[in-house]
């Protein structure tokens, strides 16, 4: 199986010819394919079902009609579907593994099911095999092995160049971006995702590697590039009810649009499924966490972030005090100016969640505002209060501000 799921045979042979690019690539009911390989996944999963359903127990195409409906519900993002329905122990199943384990961040799991899927291709012999077994381990490895991944990425374009399977040469050319952008080459990795994005011809694959070259775009401060790399893709996942990937495209949106950032992640939640692999997404890639006390803080990865005022920063760690559904954006500015009228404190309001948002950065979705109420997202930041309550209280009151009335009880 390929990013969207397609899968691979020995000796590459199709029966597909709407893609000749693709023809050492996928194996299956032309129908299924072609709905695949345009991105239509709702299309190929109902030919899938309808043949599942008229299939008896003794069917020797049952097994196969499995097979492709692991894969549909892979690019649905249905991953504990997956699971039941590939739990074989064949090469396909191995990679679904790999790749599922690999999105939950269970690195361990992950590598021991490529590792034997790459056993698996090593003892038949063939090169198809080989080359999409290093090609999916290097893309979904590269965050936990990124030299690993660089090494397979390279072995599988040298593998599918001497057999000329040409759909797998454009493939292996994205994991290779991937891999160097996981190993901080970021030039060599922007060149690659180019590259890859012009020669990839399958819809979903294709649109998966501009999503990592817009998330990669997003951290090298090329939002324009990455808005519209996004406004491309999010409606390419749409169309193919790719829930995993249209969540993640969403929320890489609200990181690139930081004052619109509480629209695109009310979007990602409700198109967010129940699955480890989701939640993934919703924490901090570099951990952000929040100390709140007598001397509170906020640190992204080991380095302290730091506000334009400390008007900002106590905002912060209001936010982080205040009840899970936020506070009215009147009455909060109204605290945070006392001594201003309310015509005043809310163009002050407006500013103050600006420079709140520039502080975390990437993070800078996470602060919402949205029906005259203002909070902050907090699911995946690592929070730590004091246990007495009382000293939370000191760094507003030594600010200056009264002790704020909107806490929930236990703070």
């Amino acid at each position: 199986m390929s990013d969207s799921g397609a899968e691979v045979v020995p000796g590459g042979k199709s029966e597909s010819e709407s893609f000749p690019d693709a023809a050492s690539t996928f194996s299956g009911p032309l129908d299924v394919l072609e709905h695949l390989q345009t991105g239509d996944v709702a299309a190929a999963h109902r030919l899938v079902r309808a043949e599942l359903e008229s299939a008896g127990p003794e069917d020797s195409a049952l097994f196969q009609w499995r097979r492709w409906a692991a894969i549909c519900a892979f690019w649905e993002g249905d991953f504990a579907r997956v699971e039941e329905l590939g739990s074989d122990g064949g090469l396909e199943g191995e990679l679904l593994r790999g790749a599922i384990h690999a999105l939950r961040g269970e690195e361990p799991e992950a590598d021991e099911a490529y590792e034997r899927a790459l056993e698996l291709a090593l003892a038949t012999q063939d090169p198809v095999l080989e080359t999409s077994t290093r090609a999916l381990r290097a893309q979904f490895m590269a965050g936990f092995d990124p030299e690993r991944s660089l090494n397979d990425s390279l072995l599988a374009q040298e593998l599918a160049r001497s057999t000329n399977q040409h759909w797998w040469v454009a493939f292996a050319r994205f994991t290779e971006a991937v891999a160097l952008d996981s190993s901080g080459r970021f030039a060599e990795a922007g060149a690659a995702y180019e590259e890859a994005i012009l020669s990839i011809p399958t819809a979903l694959e294709r649109a998966a590697c501009e999503l990592h070259f817009a998330e990669f775009s997003a951290r090298a401060g090329g939002k324009t590039r990455a808005i519209a790399l996004l406004n491309h893709v999010i409606p390419v996942f749409e169309h193919a009810n790719a829930k995993y990937w249209l969540t993640r495209s969403l929320l890489a949106r609200a990181s690139v649009e930081r004052d619109r950032g509480g629209r695109w992640l009310r979007q990602a939640r409700a198109v967010a499924g129940d699955d480890q692999a989701y939640a993934r997404l919703f924490v901090p890639a570099n951990g952000l966490s929040i100390t709140i006390g007598l001397t509170s803080s906020a640190v992204m990865g080991d380095d302290p972030i730091s506000f334009l005022t400390r008007h900002a920063e106590l905002a912060l760690y209001a936010l982080v005090m205040v009840s899970p559904a936020g506070i009215s954006a009147d009455e909060f500015a109204e605290w945070l100016w006392p001594d201003s009228t309310l015509e005043r404190a809310r163009p002050r309001l407006r500013t103050l969640l600006w420079q709140l948002r520039n502080g975390l950065g990437s993070e800078a979705w996470r602060v919402q505002r949205s029906r005259g109420m203002v909070g902050i997202e907090l699911n995946g930041v690592n929070v730590e209060y004091s246990s007495d309550p009382a000293e939370s209280m000191l760094m507003f009151t030594n600010f200056g501000l009264d002790q704020p009335s909107f806490f929930g009880p236990d703070n």
